[in-house]
């Protein structure tokens, strides 16, 4: 269909819309294009900050059981046995891997691919680590030293703390559930930004307490944190006492 144009040229009507329709056509495959690319970065970046799954686990089963019987936990890790139990909170973090793995896997071969940087299993290069570290203020203090993270939100250390009058009377039975209201769990994980390292704590009541400072990597310095957090409240039994 043909029309006069402002200056009595003819104008292909059809041509007109065809061109308008395959110009939008072109502007949305771009836009969708653009959008896609979006999408794959924020994934990118998403991911670059999410921490290996092994290593989380392997957290959270310690967080799990140190909020579960603090004293047989605190008092194991002090002990000559810290390296064995530590040794199969890693195993089982692994096989929780594994597991995590498999499910990603029935999402396709992209999924899998996607996933692949957080989804590693590994042994530690070196034997896990735990040690009594005085702080005094009435606590006891065992610190964990895994192995040097890779990701954001990876740990460093891990501390548990407990009043020392309830890990006295640990050698002749304890009450568990007399002691999980005052226990203390506090990490230092991979972080970015203007620090390097992120402070928090873990509370048994799940929440997670950011208190946006960082330390050194070394044992001493995450310790000294610690014990600034400690001595600022007193142990629940020294409270109850008082």
């Amino acid at each position: 269909m043909n029309v006069l144009g402002a200056a009595g040229a003819p104008v292909d009507v059809a041509g007109l819309f065809l061109n308008l329709a395959v110009g939008c056509l072109g502007c949305a495959v771009v836009l969708a294009l653009v959008l896609l690319g979006l999408q794959l970065a924020l994934a990118r970046s998403l991911m670059g900050g999410v921490p290996r799954f092994q290593q989380k686990r392997f957290v959270d089963r310690l967080r799990a059981e140190a909020f579960a019987d603090p004293v047989r936990v605190v008092g194991t890790l002090s002990g000559n046995n810290a390296g064995a139990y530590l040794h199969h909170l890693w195993a089982g973090a692994r096989g929780d891997t594994g597991s995590a793995a498999a499910q990603v896997a029935h999402g396709g071969a992209a999924a899998t691919k996607r996933f692949e940087p957080v989804m590693q299993q590994s042994w530690p290069e070196e034997p896990l680590t735990a040690k009594p570290v005085p702080v005094g203020g009435g606590w006891s203090l065992v610190v964990v030293s895994l192995p040097p993270p890779e990701r954001n939100h990876e740990t460093w250390f891990v501390g548990i703390a407990m009043p020392t009058v309830a890990m006295s009377g640990a050698s002749t039975g304890h009450d568990a559930g007399a002691a999980r209201p005052a226990v203390r769990f506090f990490q230092l994980d991979k972080w970015g930004g203007n620090r390097d390292t992120d402070f928090v704590e873990h509370t048994t009541a799940g929440r997670e307490l950011t208190y946006n400072v960082g330390t050194d990597k070394t044992v001493e310095a995450f310790a000294a944190a610690v014990a600034e957090k400690l001595h600022a409240r007193p142990p629940r039994h020294a409270r109850a006492a008082g």
